[in-house]
């Protein structure tokens, strides 16, 4: 696996902390909860998830998945979008990849990461 590389999953086992998607080659690679789209009581096994990213860092020895984008190292300072380097007031070309009894998650174009929108934002 390589940082960055953006991946297809199959839902493994599911764990309060995260889940464990295979993701080929008989290889399972853990999801933590905190970079999950939705809790995790809300994905099956068995189930397709597209767009995992695969990240690593130095203090880690093992790579992880993160669901919709790459992680967000650093906490936005002003407005959510902020956070996915995308100033406010600007329009963007986007799809929904997930409708949520609370919000949707939209694949953004040209943005590396995933976004949700809430229920009573649309």
């Amino acid at each position: 696996l390589q940082n960055n590389q953006v991946l297809q999953g199959i839902v493994g086992k599911i764990f309060e902390y995260g889940i464990f998607f295979e993701v080929g080659c008989r290889k399972r690679v853990l999801c933590r909860s905190c970079h999950l789209l939705r809790p995790v009581d809300e994905y099956s096994e068995g189930q397709v998830v597209r767009r995992l990213f695969v990240f690593q860092t130095s203090a880690m020895s093992l790579p992880q998945l993160c669901e919709g984008g790459a992680p967000a190292r650093l906490q936005p300072l002003g407005g959510a979008m902020e956070a996915f380097g995308v100033e406010e007031q600007v329009s963007l070309l986007g799809w929904v990849v997930c409708l949520l009894p609370y919000g949707l998650v939209i694949e953004l174009q040209d943005v590396e990461r995933d976004a949700f929108c809430k229920e009573t934002n649309l």
